[in-house]
């Protein structure tokens, strides 16, 4: 093999992990198809089937081919047969005896049953890896259908896992309900889903979603320049600059009555969090509130 191939589709299972770095997901794990290196968006356990692309390079260290890659995706088998194969695959106490009876028994109804009824299964044993398994199954086919649309829609791959970490199986629905949700995820912002996703999502320049969004983004920046207290007329300027037309008001009408903006004065508006934590900080000194000093 050479120093460095074409980039390639790998198919393998996985193994286990050998390094995992939190601050960027970078991974080091084993699979059947030898060792792998790369941004892990998602946790994996042993079995798990993954769909990788990347390059096969020989190790500077040891000479070792190792497999690099710049995408990875759970390939769960969608035809429900292939999927039963995999579920007792990865089930502790099952094995294709046991896969051909579940089979003839339940058919593609299997996916529903929590207690198998199959002759010659020690069912103490198997039943609590079972529901386990199903379990595994639920999640990981809701991680693959949110990964594919969030990637179909330019997200990255991080930002697609990130999201999955915080909303799980409602990913889909919680960000086709507001794409500008994923700028509250850790490490990203309004830019990054203004200019590169809210397209996709048919997300116009004068879209309220935008325009929330917006005020909300502006406020942040303002507030870090010069503090909790924002002026209205310095937050219309910065709103104006992103050209997310002429309702400023309306969109801090709407954040007011859900509660993420405060209105201090005519002139001033604080984010709820900020004004929050001056609340706690003054309680806990036994001084009164006044908005005032936010």
């Amino acid at each position: 093999m050479t120093d460095t191939l074409t980039a390639k589709v790998q198919q393998a299972k996985a193994d286990s992990v050998f390094y995992y770095r939190a601050a960027n997901q970078w991974s080091i794990f084993k699979t059947d198809r030898g060792k792998c290196l790369g941004v892990l968006p998602f946790d994996i356990n042993a079995g798990d089937p993954l769909s990788m692309k990347g390059k096969w390079k020989r190790s500077d260290y040891n000479g070792e081919e190792e497999f690099h890659f710049t995408d990875v995706v759970l390939d769960v088998p969608t035809d429900l047969r292939a999927l039963l194969t995999y579920a007792v695959e990865i089930t502790n106490g099952l094995g294709p005896a046991a896969e051909e009876k579940i089979w003839e028994q339940y058919g593609e109804e299997w996916r529903g049953v929590e207690v198998l009824e199959i002759p010659g299964i020690q069912h103490e044993r198997v039943d609590w890896a079972w529901k386990d398994t199903l379990e595994r199954l639920e999640m990981q086919q809701a991680r693959s259908k949110s990964f594919a649309f969030l990637l179909s829609k330019g997200v990255t791959m991080r930002m697609a896992g990130a999201a999955f970490e915080k909303w799980k199986e409602e990913t889909m629905s919680v960000v086709i309900d507001d794409p500008f949700i994923l700028a509250e995820l850790p490490h990203y912002g309004f830019a990054i889903v203004d200019n590169k996703v809210r397209r996709k999502f048919g997300v116009t320049d004068d879209d309220p979603r935008r325009g929330r969004a917006a005020v909300m983004y502006c406020a942040g920046q303002l507030a870090e320049k010069h503090g909790t207290a924002i002026c209205v007329e310095d937050l219309n300027e910065e709103y104006q600059r992103l050209g997310c037309g002429q309702e400023l008001g309306k969109r801090m009408m709407e954040l007011i009555e859900n509660e993420e903006l405060v209105l201090l004065t005519k002139e001033f508006v604080a984010l709820m969090r900020h004004y929050n934590d001056e609340q706690i900080v003054m309680e806990r000194f036994g001084m009164e509130v006044h908005d005032e000093c936010v």
